[in-house]
Formats: C-alpha cells, structure tokens, sequence
C-alpha cells in the first residue's frame, strides 16, 4: 500500500511538474472581456470585480451575459489592454442594470436583482458563487430595481438599499452580509431623496456616510443637482450645499450616471450618463469632500451610461456602458491630481505594497505546502521503513543486532514459556537443531518444500522423526545433515522442517540462532545434564562393583576353596544383573543356588 502511495505521489508531482513546463512554455493569451452596459461591481481591495451586464448592438438588446472577471489594480497596464482576469463563472446571475456591493472585510461580493432571489453572493476567498437565502415571495414588495444603486456602510457593515423603481420606494432596505438576512427597514422623509431610483450612491469614508446623487422620480419630477447624504449611525438626512468654479456652480443632473468615492473619502468622480434633456454625458466633475468644491474634469469623451468604475490611488478607471447605439468596450483612465485623461494605468504604492504583501503571503503558504509535502512523504516513508523493518524481525524470529530488551514483550514471552517449558529430550535436540539452521529471513508461510520440487505445488510442513530411534544416532544424523546443509546453502532437504525453503533474502543483520543467548544457554545445559548424567552412571557402576566384590568376599569365605567362581559362569548371572539394573533381585536369588550346588558336588 505503501509503495502505491509513493509512486502515485511521484507521479503526480511529475505530471505537475511536466504541466507547469508546458503551460509556462506555451504562449498566455490574454483575456478580453465581452463589452456590455448595466454590469455590476464592486471594488474588493486591489481588484475591480464585474460580472454580467449586456451587450446590445444596433440598438437592439443583446443577450445578458453570465461572464464574471476582475481588473488588476496592482500593475501597470496600458487604456488599449487592461490587465483583466477571467473569474470562475459557475453559477453567476445572468443579469443586466443590476448593482453590487462588496463587504467591509472584502470577503464577499453581492449582487442584487428583482425576483424571488434577493441576492446572489460571491465569496473572495472561496472563489464560489452562491444564491442567498432569503427568498422574496413577492418581488414588487421590496423594490429593489436593477439600476438602483447600493452602498455599504463600512461602521456597521450593513449594504444600504433606498427606495427602487417597483413596490415601496419610501423604505430604506437594510442587509446584513455576514449572516445574510434582512434588517428592518425605515421610512425615508418625504422631502428627501426625491429621485429614487436610477441614481448613484457612493459611501464616503472621510464623513461616515453615503452621497446620493442623480435619479428619477416615479412622478416625473426630478430635483436639481444635489447630493442626499445619509448617516447611518444616527440615521439622518441632509442637502449639501456646494460652489465651484468660476461660472461653473455643479454638475447638471442626470441618470444612470456612475459615482465613486476613493479610498479615503477625499475625492468623489461623477461620470457620464444621460442629461435631463436627454443629451449624452460626455463631461466627468471632481468633488473635494473637505471643501464642497466641484471641479471639472476634460470633457468630448465618448458617450455612455450604466458604466463600471472605481478609483485606485490617484487615477479613475471607467470601462464599458451604453452609448447610443452599442456596447462599449473602452477603458478611461483619469488621473485626478492632473486633471487630465491618461493613456496608461501605473498603481500607487500602497496598492504595490499590497500586491507584495500578497505575494509574500502566497510565496510563505506555497512554502508550507511544500513542505507539509515533504513532511508526509517522509513520514510515509518512515512508517514504510518501519513496518517492513517489523515484518522482517517478525519472520525471521529475530535479529543479531538486537538485544532481548528491544525484541517485542509477546515474542520474548512465548519463546521463554516455550523453552522453559521443554523437555531435555530429542525434541529438544530437534529443536534447537532447526532453530540453528532456519533463522532465515523469509516472506510467504507456504512455499515449495524444495527448489528442486518448485512445479508439485504447495506442501504442509511436517517433521522427520522418529521417537523409537536412538538420541545419540539422530544426534549423528542431524550433525551430517547439517554439514551437508552448510555445503549447499540454497538447497534445503525434502523431509527438513523448514516453512521457507525457496525464497532466502542474504541479510548482513538476518537472525544467527548461535548468537541467540536461550539457545546456547539451552546447548549449555543440555551437555551439563549429560555430564551430569554419565557421572552418576560411573558412579553407579563403581558402586555395583563393589557390591559384586563384597558378594565376592562372601561367597569366599562359604568355600574358600571355589574363590575361582568368581571369575566363572556362576558369577555372570550377577554381574548382568547389576548392569541391567536389578542386581539386588538377581544377587539374591543367586547366592542359594551355588550354595546348593556347592552342596551336591
């Protein structure tokens, strides 16, 4: 199992390896969006993230389109090519003059739109789209029109709705991103905010609060030039008052217009649109928060309304939109402390440290992969090592590098309860016999009993011998068979008891049943026991000659004249007696009779 694991590994670090030469060899195309009007976005740290919109040509309406991509603010890049990036378009609305929304933390874009699904929220991190869970049985009661612009509040990280083009536009809809639910709604005064729907809404941070800026009545009439602001701490409204130049007071009022605060609230951009007189906005106006100044910007740009737009460090990006015929599919590029249009885009600092900060991120996770990769194959490897390791101590019973005290408690248990309990016998003369000429590291218990029988199939083991046959001649035996086994190592005989006699692995560390302290302690006390033995025979032997001389000496002075029996027939009966062991039986029965013979002669 193991080695699958390794060589799947290896094989897939290969093929990605073979893949990133190849992807990095082949050449990029670049990415180009299909140019439409009325998309959403939302600006998600150093990116722009647009999705949906349609493209209409002649026009005629096209079809709305499900693409999902995101500027790079991070780069520089030229008005002629941005730097665009193709998102995951899984499951993204297939919408157009819809608004969106990206949260405090930038971890969530959201995408309002009519119908029974209130929103539809992508998450950054994730890179997934998903439909919200709050359902909208009737989608005329919270009027959440597609060119009604929304904004989020970044003390409360609630997205705020005012008012719509369908159902009640005197509510102000109030949603929580982070536990994506509604909040309770609030009326909107009466003599504020009179355009409620197709307007701009852009929060500005530097006073907490959102500017409302263009739009349409439901009745027709339309308020001159001015900007709502709405603080949602205190849930207040206002008018601002404004100057600018000289003969120039503010910009004129106009719909579907685009409007964006930068970063830390200091500047507002107004840009395009269409003017109350139907004319095409062609003009983009500057609004310095701190001093209520307006300033106008370059004017003769191209036409458009429901454009996309942002403002990243110092340069406004514009890019697609309606002109009076088509889709556009230009970018403008503003910078804002000039006052002038540029042709090519270049970060600021702050948006270059950011990108560093991520790449350093990405660099430091990349790292920790690589090396939780390396961790878990050299752990697998470990475990391989280990477990084979355990295996080969198992088989071969043990091994002479080792000592008892590292040999597992179960093995040392058995083989002592087996040895202790042993008789001194020739089973145990058998044993150790095997043991000193089988401590071979083997793989497979049932094997062919020889090489030379390897086409008979597989055979039990069995065991010759003979319990009948003298111990001393199978000891003999045993000594010729294993010259004869030490002669041909490879070879192993047919009646052997040897489980594993095909497959032999030659390992410097393979078990030697020599140095196994129990067996020779086992062969120790065997040859003490037979020393022991053959001098209590001698001993035995002295003594039953000595008895036959004092029954020598007896019979002696009965007859002094027979002391020749002593070495005649009469006396033999004696003497094998005492060999085989019952000389006091036989001694006594046959003292009587040579009396009685002794008597007649």
């Amino acid at each position: 199992m193991i080695h699958r694991i390794l060589n799947t590994t290896a094989i897939f670090f290969i093929s990605c390896a073979i893949s990133a030469l190849v992807v990095g060899a082949s050449p990029t195309v670049p990415f180009v969006p299909v140019a439409v009007g009325g998309a959403a976005y939302g600006k998600a740290g150093t990116r722009l993230l647009v999705v949906g919109g349609n493209a209409m040509t002649n026009t005629l309406a096209g079809p709305n389109l499900n693409q999902f991509f995101a500027l790079d603010l991070t780069v520089p890049w030229q008005a002629s090519s941005p730097a665009w990036i193709e998102m995951n378009n899984k499951s993204v609305p297939t919408q157009t003059l819809f608004t969106g929304a990206v949260s405090v933390d930038g971890s969530l874009f959201v995408t309002f739109r009519s119908g029974n699904i209130l929103s539809y929220r992508y998450r950054i991190d994730k890179d997934e789209w998903s439909p919200s869970a709050v359902v909208v049985q009737d989608p005329q009661v919270v009027g959440l029109f597609p060119a009604t612009d929304l904004s989020t509040d970044s003390t409360s990280g609630n997205i705020y709705v005012a008012g719509g083009y369908q159902g009640d536009d005197t509510q102000m809809y109030v949603y929580d991103p982070a536990k994506d639910a509604m909040l309770p709604s609030f009326s909107i005064p009466s003599n504020q905010l009179l355009d409620r729907n197709s307007y701009a809404a852009a929060y500005v941070k530097s006073r907490q609060s959102i500017f409302y800026f263009g739009g349409i009545a439901r009745n027709g009439i339309t308020s001159p030039g001015d900007i709502t602001e709405f603080v949602s701490a205190t849930q207040t409204w206002s008018t601002l008052s404004f100057s600018g130049n000289p003969g120039v007071s503010r910009p004129p009022h106009r719909v579907n217009l685009c409007m964006v605060a930068n970063d830390d609230g200091t500047k507002v951009v107004v840009f395009g649109g269409v003017l109350d007189n139907s004319i095409w906005a062609t003009d983009i106006w500057v609004l310095d928060v701190q001093t209520l100044l307006w300033t106008m910007g370059p004017v003769n740009q191209l036409p458009r309304q429901n454009p996309v737009c942002a403002i990243a460090g110092n340069t406004f990006v514009a890019w697609g939109g309606f002109d009076p015929t088509d889709s556009i599919g230009t970018t403008v590029l503003y910078d804002i402390g000039l006052n002038q249009m540029v042709s090519s885009y270049t970060p600021s600092a702050s948006y270059v440290a950011a990108s560093n900060k991520g790449s350093k991120n990405i660099i430091i996770i990349s790292t920790c992969s690589v090396l939780a990769i390396v961790v878990v194959l050299g752990l697998s490897y470990w475990i391989f090592r280990r477990r084979k390791t355990t295996m080969g101590s198992y088989l071969s019973i043990g091994s002479s590098k080792r000592n008892r005290n590292s040999e597992p408690s179960s093995f040392i248990s058995i083989r002592d309860s087996v040895f202790s309990s042993m008789p001194e016998s020739a089973t145990a003369i058998k044993m150790v016999d095997y043991l000193e000429h089988s401590g071979r590291r083997q793989e497979h218990p049932l094997r062919p009993v020889s090489s030379s029988n390897r086409g008979t199939g597989f055979q039990p083991y069995s065991v010759n011998y003979d319990h009948r046959r003298d111990p001393q001649k199978l000891e003999q035996q045993q000594y010729q068979q294993q010259q004869q086994r030490s002669s041909q190592p490879n070879r192993t005989s047919k009646y052997e008891y040897d489980p594993y006699p095909i497959r032999q692995v030659q390992d410097p560390h393979a078990y030697r049943p020599q140095d196994d302290p129990t067996i020779a302690a086992l062969k120790e006390k065997r040859i003490l026991k037979r020393e022991i033995e053959k001098q209590k025979l001698e001993l035995e032997l002295q003594k039953q000659q000595m008895k036959l001389e004092q029954q020598r000496q007896e019979l002696l002075r009965w007859n002094p004249n027979r002391a020749a029996l002593s070495d005649g027939v009469g006396v033999e009966p004696v003497r094998a007696a005492v060999v085989g062991g019952t000389a006091g039986a036989e001694g006594s029965a046959q003292v009587p009779a040579m009396k009685k013979r002794d008597g007649v002669r």
